[in-house]
């Protein structure tokens, strides 16, 4: 029984399985034992879970590496497939596991270098394949074929837009333009491949253009300037065609790229 007129407390105390009688203990004492029993207990939990982490990632140490390797193609695949970085939930759905499994995995793998994200920020996962592929890019437009006597990029010419990379593209507005025929042949452009086609109104001789002749035609070919004749000099590059002379032309593009099925 506790008495009120002091700041002493009466307990029972047990030693050897012998109860002793009613002994005075001071309070200050005995609050004192409490909240070193208190403290002691909490850092044994603490060290008892992280006992329990470290046996858990020495195990994912030892593991397989498919399964590091199938939680990155995932979080590679959701990310071009959707465009943004995917969510916890979303990586553990597609690959049936749950969420806090996968955290572990998570946090192992960031601690290991795999994978790196921010704690408490949402779809912040990143892997060396998205890092590098979250580049600066814009839309280039791809023509399909150019109406008589229209702009190369008048919306009626455009079949549709890819985003590329701002570091392949270099400087300045470009569009894609789709080769016709087999007049480039002998330049390796051929019937179908995408040629990326510089905005310019300019050109060396030499150059490979997207010219509009006088006739209001759009043609792909390789660009002369004829000073004995004072005229321009289209050149295709197929040995069985003969070049186009022009009084002059408006030169919508330099051709700078190539891309093609192989």
């Amino acid at each position: 029984m506790r008495n009120c007129g002091s700041s002493e407390i009466k307990v029972n105390i047990i030693v050897k399985n012998n109860r002793k009688n009613f002994q005075k203990v001071p309070l200050k004492q005995l609050t004192t034992l409490f909240f070193c029993v208190i403290i002691n207990g909490a850092y044994c939990s603490k060290k008892k879970k992280s006992h329990e982490r470290d046996i858990f990632y020495k195990k994912m140490r030892t593991r397989d590496t498919e399964k590091y390797n199938e939680i990155i193609e995932t979080i590679n695949d959701l990310f071009f497939e959707n465009g943004q970085v995917p969510s916890t939930r979303e990586i553990g759905e597609a690959i049936g596991m749950p969420n806090g499994t996968l955290m572990r995995y998570l946090n192992w793998m960031r601690e290991e270098g795999m994978i790196d994200f921010d704690d408490g920020k949402a779809r912040s996962i990143m892997t060396d394949v998205i890092r590098k592929s979250k580049v600066k890019s814009k839309p280039i437009p791809i023509v399909g074929s150019i109406a008589c006597g229209t702009p190369a990029l008048a919306e009626e010419n455009i079949d549709s837009y890819i985003s590329l990379s701002t570091e392949f593209l270099g400087r300045g507005q470009c569009f894609f333009l789709r080769a016709s025929g087999e007049s480039m042949i002998n330049a390796g452009i051929d019937d179908g491949d995408l040629v990326l086609i510089k905005q310019q109104q300019s050109a060396w001789d030499g150059q490979i253009v997207v010219a509009l002749t006088e006739d209001g035609e759009t043609t792909l070919k390789r660009f002369y300037r004829d000073d004995k004749l004072k005229k321009i000099r289209l050149r295709p590059e197929n040995d069985s065609m003969e070049d186009i002379l022009v009084e002059s032309c408006q030169i919508q593009g330099v051709a700078i790229k190539v891309i093609k099925d192989l």
